[in-house]
């Protein structure tokens, strides 16, 4: 009977212990998994951002190397970024190289179109369910941080994300020797090998000191050592949650100074439209001061041409009304003239008249 009941709360144990493990399993999985929304978010390099259904994982990204004098980049680097993408919605998406874009410190970067020219586009129609994978090549400058950033809609809804690329995540794509091949093919089997126990270590000691050297880069502090063996979720989880909250910082420190230069420009070119506008006002008053002398001296000019026709027109009307008059008092001298010749005339005729009744 004894050891029934120590049978039974041995099994109750295992189980507890079960559920819990499959409880953390579950809860570290979902602290790796992001969501996308239509606000700039910040994300982890490796980690599963879901985008409006679309699940998004950048994997890696490389520095390029394999170029002649012709395709040379202008800026001095080809960096090369690994996406995977796998549609979680019913219809199908367009999954598109154009949704992307890389910036360094503020500036848009082009892509390069060096290679065969296949590299760096990509245009997936993605069933339920399907995945698939691309690259993006851009033509960038050296620099210790690269963003890559994500303004699309997959689906229905407009969503954005943003992930920082430290140069010492950046590896160079030199083509592999066969001592280096003969060394993956090692280290996969011994991935293939590993024991029950090594199953609560998931992440390989190489993983997590890549995530150890992005966190030396970003910090000024105190510096982190190489492990020698793999980590527990927790421990990748709790130092990716520090790297992220660095890249946060380190953003908002680039965002800082890059505001402060918009807003120098800005107030440059607010300067500057000032002293033209200062410049154009001067101008303009110096014309309008022009105008209105010009206007004041034609104003003048037609007052005298005014006051000179109104004299002329003045003695125009005195000498009309002068000559006016002169020939009234010639008609008049004439009309009494006429009327002495008609008296005289009368008085002659009346004298002769008289003369002849006295014979």
């Amino acid at each position: 009977m004894k050891k029934l009941l120590f049978l039974m709360v041995s099994v109750l144990f295992l189980l507890a212990a079960c559920g819990s493990n499959k409880s953390e399993e579950k809860v570290e999985a979902d602290e790796e998994r992001g969501e996308a929304t239509d606000k700039m978010k910040l994300f982890r390099v490796g980690q599963t951002v879901t985008a409006d259904g679309v699940d998004i994982k950048v994997m890696k990204a490389e520095y390029v190397n394999d170029y002649d004098e012709y395709s040379a980049p202008k800026n001095g680097k080809v960096l090369k970024v690994y996406l995977k993408f796998k549609n979680n919605n019913k219809d199908q998406v367009l999954v598109d190289s154009s949704a992307f874009s890389m910036k360094v410190r503020g500036e848009n970067y082009s892509e390069w179109y060096g290679g065969d020219g296949t590299d760096g586009m990509f245009s997936h129609q993605l069933n339920h369910g399907n995945t698939a994978t691309g690259t993006l090549i851009y033509d960038v400058p050296e620099s210790n941080f690269y963003t890559l950033e994500m303004d699309t809609n997959f689906n229905l809804k407009n969503v954005k994300a943003k992930w920082n690329i430290s140069k010492a995540m950046i590896k160079e794509s030199d083509s592999k020797s066969d001592g280096d091949e003969a060394k993956a093919s090692e280290t996969s089997k011994a991935k293939a090998d590993k024991s029950d126990d090594e199953k609560d270590y998931p992440y390989t000691a190489d993983e997590y000191n890549a995530l150890v050297d992005e966190y030396n880069a970003l910090t000024d502090g105190e510096k982190m050592n190489h492990v020698t063996r793999g980590v527990t979720n927790k421990e990748y989880n709790d130092l990716a949650a520090r790297v992220e909250k660095l890249y946060e910082e380190l953003g908002a420190e680039y965002e800082k100074e890059y505001q402060k230069q918009l807003d120098k420009e800005e107030a440059e070119r607010q300067k500057q439209s000032e002293q033209e506008e200062a410049e154009w006002q001067k101008e303009q008053d110096r014309l309008d001061k022009e105008f209105n002398a010009e206007m004041k001296r034609q104003d003048e000019a037609y007052a005298r041409e005014e006051a000179q026709r109104q004299k002329q027109e003045a003695a125009d009307q005195k000498a009309y009304e002068a000559e006016q008059q002169r020939i009234a008092e010639q008609e008049a001298r004439e009309e009494a003239q006429r009327q002495k010749q008609e008296a005289a005339e009368q008085a002659r005729q009346q004298k002769e008249e008289a003369a002849l009744s006295a014979e």
